[in-house]
Parts: C-alpha cells; sequence; structure tokens
C-alpha cells in the first residue's frame, strides 16, 4: 500500500482553484471585480517570479472570506462546483486517481489552497483525505478574516504530510511509500523529501524548470490536461467581467 498525495491546482486541476473561487465569490455576490482581478493578477506574476509573499497572500485570501456570512459562502460555493469546478475535471485526473485507489492505495490532495475552497475539488475526485491550511472561524461558524494555524504552501506541505504519515489512516506507512504528484517548483521541498526517503515523484503538467530537473533526476512526467482545457478553466481567473454568462447560475 502506498499513500498518493496530489498537489491540486495545474495538478489534478487545470487552473488556479483559490483564485477562481475568489473571482467567482465576488461576482456571486454583487460586488466589483476589477480589485480583486487586480489583486489576483499581481499574486499571479509574484508567483510565476518566484516571489509570491505567502503570508500577505493568505492574510488577503482570508480577508476575502471574511466578507461574507458563512451561509451565503455555502451556497456560493455549491455553484462554484456545479458550474465550474465539476466540468473543468480532466477525465485523465480522475483516471490517475482511481488507479490508486483500486490497488488500495490512500489517497490525500495537499494543497496551499485552504481548505473551504480546496474540499470541493477533493470530493470530486473521491479523495477523502485534504491536507490544506484552514479558515479560522469564531463561535458561530463565521470567518474572522485570519488563518487558523500554518499555511500549507511550498516547505509547509512537508509537514502536514508528516503528521498525516503519522494517522491511524497511514499506520504502517513512511515517506518511502508516499507518491507524490505536482506541477511546479514551488513543491521542491516535498518533493525532495519524499525523494531522499526512498518515494515516488511524479512532475504532472510540468514547468519547464520541473520538467528539466525531473529528467535530471530520471521522475516520471505526465499530463492530466490539454491546453485547450488550460484555456477554458482560466476564463474566470483572467477576465470574468468578459465572461458574464459563467456567472448565470449563482
Amino acid at each position: 500500500m502506498k499513500l498518493a498525495v496530489f498537489d491540486l491546482d495545474h495538478t489534478l486541476m487545470p487552473m488556479d482553484t483559490s483564485g477562481s473561487w475568489v473571482i467567482w465569490m465576488t461576482a456571486a455576490s454583487g460586488l466589483r471585480l476589477e480589485p480583486v482581478l487586480s489583486a489576483v493578477r499581481k499574486f499571479d506574476a509574484d508567483y510565476d517570479a518566484g516571489r509570491l509573499d505567502i503570508d500577505e497572500f493568505m492574510a488577503t485570501q482570508m480577508q476575502w472570506l471574511a466578507r461574507f456570512r458563512r451561509a451565503h459562502l455555502e451556497r456560493v460555493r455549491e455553484a462554484f462546483t456545479k458550474y465550474w469546478l465539476a466540468p473543468n475535471v480532466p477525465q485523465a485526473s480522475l483516471d490517475l486517481v482511481e488507479s490508486h485507489r483500486a490497488v488500495g492505495d490512500v489517497t490525500a490532495v495537499c494543497t496551499a489552497t485552504y481548505s473551504f475552497a480546496s474540499a470541493p475539488s477533493a470530493r470530486l475526485f473521491g479523495v477523502e483525505h485534504l491536507l490544506a491550511c484552514r479558515a479560522e472561524t469564531d463561535e458561530r461558524g463565521e470567518f474572522t478574516g485570519r488563518l487558523a494555524g500554518r499555511n500549507s504552501f511550498g516547505p509547509s506541505k512537508i509537514a502536514y504530510v508528516k503528521d498525516f504519515l503519522a494517522t491511524d489512516t497511514c499506520r504502517g506507512l513512511t515517506a518511502a511509500d508516499v507518491v507524490f504528484y505536482s506541477d511546479s517548483m514551488v513543491d521542491m521541498p516535498l518533493f525532495n523529501f519524499v525523494d531522499a526517503a526512498g518515494g515516488t515523484c511524479v512532475a504532472v503538467n510540468a514547468s519547464p524548470e520541473l520538467a528539466a530537473e525531473a529528467d535530471r533526476r530520471g521522475w516520471k512526467k505526465i499530463a492530466t490536461y490539454t491546453e485547450e482545457m488550460l484555456a477554458r478553466a482560466m476564463i474566470p481567473a483572467m477576465g470574468a467581467q468578459l465572461y458574464p454568462e459563467v456567472f448565470r447560475h449563482v
């Protein structure tokens, strides 16, 4: 038995789910999109340039979430899942997850996207375990605008995987039994952790830098979606105000 750990954005899903979610959330709530679009573009550019301030990013995400009541967000998330996430799930990703489930492997999604936004995607793939940071809630269950505990970005993913390996679900498994799938050099700390332990590293829809590293180290490379699927999935993140029909169901 193995522990299959999947990154989410651009690995299983052909999109930045956190960016798409906050844009959908804003549009569905009747607020101006341009300030959010500008912030999403800035964070995307910083990420691509390797200079993303994860604390600033998570603080902004938490503040966006706390603008709305929990009941409203639940309704918006339901529509987001049905009309945006589900139609963009790649069959190759479903098949990849099922290939592990079919042989009895434990499956987990490990993502920097906070759990309220990433849980629907994990459920769409039938993945029971989600290793992701959480938005803090108050005694009424409303979001406070703060992160609860540590983020789950880059190097922090190692701690999430280590903690999960220590649970009863993973009894008998070690880091050597981990199969890790990701698309980005941002996840190199977890790749290195798994590789050093004798586990398996797989580059999925790899960036040029990760593809080169995978070739150098003999890691398998696979693709789960086409460029056409990527372009379609990026619509809300790149210009939601140009595509109002995307939000007609909310």
